[in-house]
This record gives C-alpha cells, sequence and structure tokens, in this order.
C-alpha cells in the first residue's frame, strides 16, 4: 500500500470512526447526567440534535446504493446504536486493505453524503446548546451552589469530562465542516498537494477561517446569555441619568 493509501485509512479512521464515536458517547453522558439531576429540559436540549442525526442516518442508510450482504439484516442493529456511519467507514478501510475494486466508489459517495451529516446536524448545534449550559451553570448565584448542579460538583472530574465533551463537539464541527468543503457535494478545496492537500495554504486559510468564525458565534451566544441572565448589567451597570 502506498503513501496515500495509508493517509486515507488515517483519515477514515480519526474523522469517520474515532471522533463521531467519542462525541455521541460524551454527548450521551451528559444527557444522562442532566437527566439524573433533574435538568429534563437541557436534557432534552442535548438529546434533539442526536436525535434529529438519528432520522437523517437512518434515511441515508435506506437509500444508500452500495449495501453489503448485511445492510437488511445485521445493519439496522448497528443502526439503532447511532454508529452506522463508523460501521460503513470501516468497512470502507477493510475494502482499501483487501483491494477491492469499489472501496472508492464506496468512499467518494461516503464523503458527500454521509459523512458530513453528524457535523451539521449533532455536533455543530451540541457546541452552541454547551456553551449555553456552561454559561448557566457556571453562574454563582444560579446553580452552582445548588446539589442538583451536574457539571460544578464536588467531583472535578464531572467539569473535566463536560469541557472534554465541550472539546470534541468543538473539533467535530470545525473538521466537519471543512471536510463538506474539500469532500463534499460543494468541493473547492484543493484535492492534490501536500497530504492529499491538507497541507496547502488554501485549506489552512479555510481551517481557521472556520475555526475563528465558530469562536466568534460561540462567544456571541455566551454574550446573549449573559445579557439574558443580566450578568453584563452586574458587570457594566448603567449609570442613572442625571438631573
Amino acid at each position: 500500500m502506498d503513501k496515500q493509501g495509508l493517509f486515507i485509512l488515517f483519515q477514515l479512521c480519526i474523522f469517520s470512526i474515532v471522533m463521531p464515536t467519542v462525541d455521541l458517547i460524551s454527548d450521551t453522558y451528559l444527557c444522562v447526567q442532566l437527566l439524573l439531576a433533574g435538568h429534563t429540559l437541557w436534557a432534552i436540549a442535548v438529546a434533539m440534535p442526536m436525535v434529529i442525526n438519528a432520522l437523517f442516518t437512518a434515511a441515508a442508510w435506506h437509500r444508500f446504493p452500495h449495501p453489503s450482504w448485511s445492510h437488511r439484516t445485521l445493519d439496522w442493529l448497528i443502526l439503532l446504536l447511532q454508529v452506522w456511519p463508523q460501521y460503513l467507514a470501516f468497512s470502507i478501510m477493510f475494502d482499501l486493505i483487501s483491494g477491492r475494486p469499489k472501496w472508492s466508489e464506496r468512499r467518494r459517495y461516503f464523503n458527500r453524503n454521509i459523512s458530513t451529516l453528524e457535523p451539521f446536524l449533532e455536533s455543530l448545534p451540541q457546541l452552541i446548546i454547551k456553551a449555553c449550559i456552561w454559561t448557566f451553570f457556571s453562574q454563582m448565584h444560579l446553580e452552582s451552589q445548588t446539589r442538583d448542579n451536574p457539571l460544578f460538583t464536588v467531583k472535578n472530574t464531572t467539569v473535566i469530562w463536560f469541557y472534554f465533551s465541550f472539546g470534541m463537539s468543538a473539533l467535530a464541527s470545525v473538521f466537519g465542516i471543512i471536510r463538506f468543503f474539500k469532500d463534499g457535494p460543494v468541493r473547492f478545496l484543493p484535492q492534490t498537494g501536500p497530504a492529499s492537500g491538507f497541507f496547502t495554504l488554501k485549506y489552512i486559510l479555510a481551517f481557521f477561517s472556520v475555526l475563528l468564525h465558530l469562536t466568534s458565534k460561540v462567544l456571541l451566544c455566551v454574550l446573549m446569555m449573559f445579557n439574558a441572565l443580566g450578568i453584563i448589567q452586574v458587570i457594566y451597570p448603567k449609570e442613572p441619568p442625571g438631573i
């Protein structure tokens, strides 16, 4: 296998298997923590992107033009666990290693129609929701001193896990948008060059552009929450009008 094949395996393993799986596990854990703490509305908010992504993934599974022998027998079990895209990426890796001729066609369809669902439908909304959750539960006068706070408790592992989940959603969102621009239906990033175009100037500039854009959106969301909770008025009180 040449260097390009190894790099394709690396891409599929990291961006299509590891990151989505870790992101799914962290979101599920956060949802359960919120639910057990009695914050049902926040738990529903975290669960909704996962449900929406599952519905769109089920539609993509139903219309998949390259089904395997287990597509109608065993794949629906994997679909219920919300890991069918990861399973498909793994099967493409297996076909590439085995030298089967249709792996390239299956990978092209996977990149354009399936791999970009999770970043846009789950990771990106989760990033905004988690920013709102952090803003709400980190306020001393709201929830941070109560017993049912699912984030800022005596156990620091809960806080660390939340920040880890937040970081995974951010990474999945940024790389998902970039992958949409590079391998999706509206490709405009280079396909050739160092590391198949990943180390080109155009790709690097697009990456930082998406990163800064998402950062500004999250900061704007946090500022809006601060204003809604009355925190900005406390930090920067308005002076009373003169007589």
